[in-house]
């Protein structure tokens, strides 16, 4: 098993009993644990002394690691992990590190570089199989007493961080909120004419390009997802809309359509905030009718059963809904359902005929007609005028 972690991690594992010790896997050509006995017996001491597994920083940022085989105070036994830089260092930096560990002759050759949460993750995993005690990241990095070191690098990054973006206008908590206000009222074009604004003094996230915009899209995109619900969009459809445009985010190539990919999803999410608004300012008995036919579309559905269900006389209900819905609910039956089948034309590969059968039309030529009258051309010249590329390209 450590000779396995030892080949995954590229990273030296010894074991030391009784003076004499066992190389699991050899990386580097000179190693502080075997050449240096005094340095070796330093740290084995420094292991007895604390009831955690030993992490050592050395002053040239290389990490070194003793584990008991016990658990007792006193061992015969012990294994070593490193060493292991935490950056890469150069042929000057590696000059040094080699001459004050007492190295006499040979190649000065690169050190395995990790970032220090995976030396600690490396470390509990070797301690869990030799004393088979789980570790957490936290009674590590304190038994160790690395919480005040992390803390001050974080504080000296920090600074400097902050002296970067000095350089850089940032955009205001103001113009912030007016993009999120207009998300929330439904205005569309405003919304995304504010994220563009917006976009001339975004933060600087990241250094390189692609992972700054990806990362401005997410927040975009989950700060409008947020505001969109507080405009009255249902949790569960702007949840589905926001991964819809993240995932579509991923497939981005460069900058510029991870910006088209967020402005979509900034105009989208406003626009369905807009009609559910409409909706809202209708009578609640056509907004009844109105979710009862998105939810039944693919079944039979009678205006009387409708109007019986609501308690209302049907040629009542006809009226209310055509006056305030600009069509009769027949009407908007028929275009439920197109809208429907040109989804399932775009992102599915079902047949056409199977499709007008799927969403309730009586006969692929009335689907036929019916699509036409309100897409304004026929289902197969809109499956080949519309159906996205990575679909496409998946059925070659």
């Amino acid at each position: 098993m450590l000779e396995r972690l030892c080949c995954f991690s590229g990273v030296d594992i010894l074991c030391f009993c009784m003076d004499k010790y066992f190389h699991y896997q050899e990386y580097v050509n000179f190693n502080p644990f075997k050449e240096n006995v005094e340095f070796r017996d330093s740290l084995m001491k420094a292991a007895d002394e604390q009831n955690v597994p030993l992490i050592f920083l050395d002053s040239h940022d290389i990490v070194f690691a003793c584990i008991r085989q016990d658990v007792g105070m006193k061992s015969d036994a012990y294994v070593m992990v490193g060493p292991v830089a935490l950056k890469y260092k150069s042929r000057v930096e590696l000059h040094y590190y080699y001459r004050d560990y007492g190295m006499k002759k040979g190649t000065e050759r690169p050190l395995p570089v990790l970032h220090f949460t995976k030396i600690i993750e490396l470390v509990a995993l070797v301690a869990g199989i030799l004393t088979e005690t789980h570790y957490t990241y936290d009674q590590l990095i304190k038994g160790n007493h690395f919480d005040s070191y992390l803390e001050q690098i974080l504080e000296e990054e920090q600074k400097r961080f902050a002296i970067d973006q000095d350089c850089f206008a940032h955009h205001t908590y103001e113009e912030e909120r007016k993009l999120l206000n207009a998300v929330r009222e439904g205005r569309t074009e405003e919304a995304v004419k504010l994220s563009m604004v917006i976009d001339s003094s975004v933060g600087h996230m990241s250094k390189k390009v692609e992972l700054q915009w990806s990362k401005t899209a997410t927040v975009a995109i989950a700060l409008c997802t947020r505001a969109a619900i507080e405009g009255g969009l249902s949790p569960t459809e702007a949840y589905q809309v926001s991964d819809f445009y993240e995932q579509k985010c991923d497939e981005c190539k460069n900058a510029g359509e991870l910006v088209d990919c967020r402005n979509r999803a900034v105009y989208d999410l406003a626009q369905r905030v807009r009609k559910r608004r409409e909706i809202s300012a209708k009578s609640n008995y056509v907004e009844r009718c109105c979710d009862y036919i998105q939810k039944h579309y693919r079944e039979k559905i009678h205006p009387g059963d409708l109007a019986d269900s609501l308690e209302l006389n049907p040629s009542y209900l006809s009226r209310i809904f055509s006056k305030e819905m600009g069509m009769s609910m027949q009407e908007y039956i028929v275009k439920e359902r197109v809208r429907r089948a040109a989804n399932m034309l775009m992102y599915s590969d079902l047949e056409i005929a199977k499709i007008g059968d799927y969403v309730n039309f009586p006969s692929q030529s009335y689907f036929g007609k019916m699509f036409k009258k309100y897409m304004h051309m026929t289902p197969g010249k809109y499956r080949n005028l519309y159906k996205p590329k990575e679909f496409t390209d998946n059925n070659k």
